[in-house]
């Protein structure tokens, strides 16, 4: 079964809502920019969902069937715990940004675009 958790271990592939697998250099730019902000705005949920499954997986790994017969023990999992430090260190995250920023790249240099002062109106776009 796929899950955010498997998402987020790769660089590739993104699972939308329904289901639907597309690759990252596939997504439009906006479809891109959404899936950071959303992933974004759920980094704390998603990190406490992948936490407790590596808490999980580690017990599985150990033959532990019974989380009671670990009182008293020490078992180190080692997890980030800033969410968004976490999420934004993560493969997939990492290409995200990547497919983002390389998306306002002309002839190798990138290109950033600032909208300032108004002109009749009009924003006047600045390309620094």
């Amino acid at each position: 079964m796929w899950t955010i958790a498997a998402t987020l271990a790769q660089d590739q592939i993104w699972v939308t809502q329904d289901g639907r697998r597309m690759l990252i250099r596939d997504m439009d730019q906006s479809h891109r920019q959404n899936t950071h902000a959303y992933l974004l705005r759920r980094a704390k949920e998603i990190h406490e969902h992948v936490r407790w499954l590596r808490v999980r997986e580690t017990l599985r790994g150990l033959r532990i069937d019974d989380p009671h017969r670990l009182v008293g023990e020490t078992i180190y999992i080692p997890i980030e715990m800033d969410p968004e430090k976490w999420l934004r260190a993560t493969p997939f995250m990492i290409a995200l940004d990547k497919a983002i920023r390389d998306y306002g790249v002309e002839d190798g240099e990138i290109v950033d675009i600032k909208y300032e002062e108004r002109i009749n109106g009009e924003p006047r776009k600045l390309i620094s």
